[in-house]
Order: C-alpha cells, then structure tokens, then sequence
C-alpha cells in the first residue's frame, strides 16, 4: 500500500545527509574517546575493547529504539527530538567523563571492568541516540514497501560512507590539531544544526505501510 508522502525535491539527498552526518559523528565519538579515557584509566586494549562495545551496543539499541519511533505518527517530530538528545549527549561528554572519571578510578577496581563502567556510562547514551536515526530516516523517505529494501540499503551506504569520512577525518585531523573539548563540542554544534533544519522540514501526515 503506498503511503500519503508526497515527493519532495531533494528529500533523499536530506536523509542521505544526516545519514552520513551521523555516522561521521559516530566514528568521531569512538575514536576520541581513547582520548578522553586515557587520563584516567590510561590507554590499552581494555579501554579500546570497552568504548567498541559501548558504542556498538548504543548502536544495537538505538536502532530497536529508532524503529519502533519510526512507527508512531509523530515520526518527524521524534527525529528531531532525537537529533537534538544526540547533540546534548554529545555535548555532555567531557562533563560525564570528568565526573566518572574522578568516581572510579583509583579504587582498587579491575582496569577492564572501570573500562567498561566509564564507556557506558560517558559514550552509551549519544551512541543509542545516533543509532536511532538511521531507521527514523528510512521510515521517513520511504513511500512504497516495495523500496523498502533499496531505501533501507541507500540510508545505510551513506551511514557507513559518513563512519569511513569520520574515521579518517578525526584520526587524521581532529587529533592532531584540534583539542578533544574542540572536537566534541563541533560534533555536538553539527549535531543541533541537523536538528534545527530536522524541525522546519515539512511533514507530511504518516500513515502505515
């Protein structure tokens, strides 16, 4: 059954853009957090073990949380409500890192399991949150189920082209030039742009499939 979309110009390029935006973000996070873990727990392959699971796990549920948003009849709204969580999250990393730090470590503690307490807890939240965008973008171009697998994949190709852009930007770039603060507080002012333009965009009234 074919939805009630209609066919905006350029509505694509948009979801394939915040689409990579997100997953360069993503990239960004996984790749500075090494950094921002070091201070405290110093840098091994315990800390680097605990941010991929952190954020892969955000991920994972970010995506279940982000299609059953996808579902509802406020679709768009949820979009930008999760883009703007996203840039907050994002925003607050230094500040949560600073304060988990200074709680965990130094107390007698095994080195993997403060590893995993501090990424949760510092890298969890924004990662659920960008994976969540990624089901709410293929619901929102989508207008008939026989695409559904194409726009799924194009949605998808542009997140992992963004991750590919953001690792080699931040491994690159971001950490030889710029401050770990600098870099987040970008990744977050990129994040709450997307947002805004997510919040004027038209929308169209949802209906299922």
């Amino acid at each position: 059954m074919t939805q009630t979309r209609a066919n905006h110009p350029n509505g694509h390029l948009k979801a394939k853009g915040a689409a990579f935006v997100a997953g360069f973000v993503i990239m960004a996070i996984e790749l500075l957090a090494a950094r921002i873990m070091a201070p405290y727990l110093g840098s091994s392959l315990y800390t680097w073990t605990a941010v991929i699971m952190a954020v892969m796990a955000g991920v994972a549920l970010g995506a279940w949380t982000g299609g059953k948003l996808a579902d509802r009849k406020n679709a768009s709204r949820s979009l930008a409500v999760s883009l703007f969580l996203s840039a907050i999250f994002i925003f607050l990393i230094p500040i949560f890192s600073e304060v988990a730090g200074k709680a965990l470590s130094g107390n007698g503690v095994s080195v993997q399991i403060l590893a995993l307490l501090f990424a949760y807890i510092v890298f969890f939240p924004s990662s659920a949150l960008l994976g969540s965008l990624t089901p709410q973008l293929v619901k929102r171009e989508l207008k008939q189920i026989q695409e559904s697998g194409s726009m799924y994949g194009t949605i998808s190709a542009w997140n992992a082209t963004g991750s590919i852009a953001g690792t080699y930007v931040t491994g690159f770039l971001f950490i030889g030039y710029l401050h770990v603060k600098t870099a987040i507080d970008l990744m977050a002012g990129i994040v709450f742009i997307l947002a805004c333009i997510a919040c004027f965009l038209k929308t169209e009234k949802d209906s299922t499939i």
